[in-house]
Order: C-alpha cells, then sequence, then structure tokens
C-alpha cells in the first residue's frame, strides 16, 4: 500500500490518499510525489463550491458530481469543503482507492460512490484499460464496432446520470471520461439543461472517436449551453488562467491544429452560467 498526504490552498487540514502501487504514471505519481492533482483545476471546482446558488435549500446547495472519479481526489477536495459528492468509477481497482481515501478523511456521509460507468442508453460496456495510466481507460458501449486494441478489456455496468441524480440539481458537474462525454451528457440532460449547473470536461476529439462518438456531437449538445445560458472558458492548467471560447472556437478547435483530431491533443473546458462568471473574471486572460 503506497499513501500521500496533501494540502489544498483553503482546506486547513492535511487530507491522505492511498494511491496506486505501480502502474500509473500521471493521478498516483503525482499526488505520491508533489501531494497535489490538477491545483488550478482543483482550485477553480473549489471556487463554485464556496458560491452556492442563491435560492436552494441549505441541505441541496452544494452537490458535486464526480464523473471519472478515479482514486477519489476531487471527491475528497469537495467532500472536505462542505459539498454533498455523487462520485461514478467504474473500475474496480480504482473504485476501491475511492473508496478508501473517502474513508481515510471521514468522509462516508459525504460521499455517494456508484462503481458504475455513466453513457446514455446501453446496458453496460467494455473498458478498455491502459497499462500506465489509471486515468485513460476507454469505454466502449455495446453496439460500437470499435477499432481492434491490445489493451485488456473489462466488461463494466452501465448507467445514466439522469437516473442515479433522480432529479437531484448538482452545482458542480465533472466529466472526465476519456471520450464518454456525449454519451454521458445525453444520459444526463436534466442534470444539466433544468439545474443550470457549472460543467468542466476534458475536450478531447480523438478520444471521442476512439469511443464511437465525435467532436460534432459534443459540439451540437454545447452549442445548447454555450453563449446562451453558459459562456465557455478553456482551462489553461499551465498558465493558471481561462481563456474565453465561443462556439465557433470550438468547432476550429475540433478540426484544426493541436486538439484535431489527427494531432490527439485535447484540453479541459469549464461551462459557467451567465450570472456565475464574476466567480472567475480575476482568471481571465485577454487574447
Amino acid at each position: 500500500m503506497r499513501t500521500a498526504t496533501a494540502r489544498v490552498p483553503g482546506i486547513d487540514w492535511v487530507l491522505h490518499f492511498e494511491v496506486h502501487e505501480h502502474d500509473d504514471r500521471h493521478v498516483s505519481e503525482r499526488i505520491a510525489t508533489e501531494g497535489t492533482w490538477e491545483p488550478f483545476e482543483t482550485e477553480l471546482i473549489l471556487r463554485f463550491l464556496r458560491e452556492p446558488p442563491a435560492g436552494v435549500p441549505e441541505a441541496e446547495r452544494h452537490l458535486f458530481v464526480d464523473c471519472g472519479a478515479n482514486l477519489g481526489w476531487y471527491s475528497v477536495v469537495a467532500a472536505t469543503l462542505g459539498a454533498q459528492v455523487v462520485a461514478f468509477e467504474p473500475l474496480p481497482a480504482n473504485a476501491a482507492l475511492l473508496r478508501s481515501n473517502v474513508a481515510r478523511n471521514a468522509l462516508n456521509d459525504r460521499v455517494e460512490i456508484h462503481e458504475l460507468a455513466l453513457g446514455s442508453e446501453a446496458p453496460r460496456g467494455v473498458l478498455r484499460l491502459s497499462a500506465d495510466n489509471q486515468g485513460d481507460h476507454r469505454l466502449i458501449p455495446d453496439g460500437i464496432r470499435a477499432e481492434p486494441t491490445s489493451r485488456r478489456e473489462l466488461i463494466v455496468e452501465m448507467g445514466t446520470l439522469d437516473s442515479v441524480l433522480a432529479g437531484r440539481r448538482p452545482t458542480v458537474i465533472k466529466i472526465d471520461t476519456q471520450g464518454s462525454e456525449v454519451a454521458i451528457l445525453r444520459g444526463g440532460r436534466s442534470s444539466w439543461s433544468e439545474g443550470n449547473p457549472v460543467i468542466v470536461l476534458e475536450f478531447w476529439p480523438y478520444g471521442l472517436e476512439r469511443c464511437g462518438a465525435s467532436a460534432a456531437e459534443l459540439l451540437i449538445l454545447l452549442g445548447e449551453m454555450v453563449d446562451v445560458t453558459h459562456s465557455c472558458f478553456e482551462i489553461l492548467e499551465w498558465r493558471q488562467a481561462l481563456e474565453r471560447v465561443t462556439m465557433a472556437d470550438l468547432a476550429r478547435m475540433a478540426t484544426l491544429g493541436g486538439y484535431s483530431p489527427a494531432m490527439k491533443g485535447f484540453t479541459n473546458l469549464v461551462l459557467v452560467p451567465r450570472g456565475k462568471t464574476g466567480v472567475v473574471a480575476d482568471l481571465l486572460v485577454v487574447r
């Protein structure tokens, strides 16, 4: 067993994590050696959990939904701040660490864990496993004709975000699922279209194609929010800043340059409800 401690700005006590012993050169390794993971994105999410929407009953003010929870970094941090958390992680080994880390930090009463892959309709899917990155497992739903792979495969149960949340309205939804974002948004339409949450998600056209979707499909879904109910920003983790992007920008990013499927690049986006953009105003960069 390998354990690590972490300090997060704005949280006054040390957090404790059990991490993978090996075969995880990203999340586990960084938490073990540096005591952190994606510090800017972590702070970004915490900002919104400190600023709940007005007019919501106290018991429902903070609900953080963690799609692709991995070993639980974001779930633990959000729950430590006081949020109620619904976390989804389909891989048994990751889910075991998630449960352990929730318990280590005495957060069992705040974190609801589902060992489940999220999608739109398929009852089960095939998880293609990475040998050295425990955050890079890719889900192929039943019925999708996928390219041959050398990756080990695992059949996992699936569900939809709407069926699990059952009308609960999140403050923040994080979706980092290596190409399953389209299916998750489709299966969680009520959760994001009616509740008007902040949405943090990975934008990876190559990954979407590997999982049977496309950037074009993602753009159709985002088009219901971006420049309509939400403003969209690219998260520049390396710069600790946000850059405003429009639907036209996203369309270019999906087909040209480093984020095109041919180049295999990815980035992360945050969709912020129009009334909440002031929370991140000091982080914006001007083109």
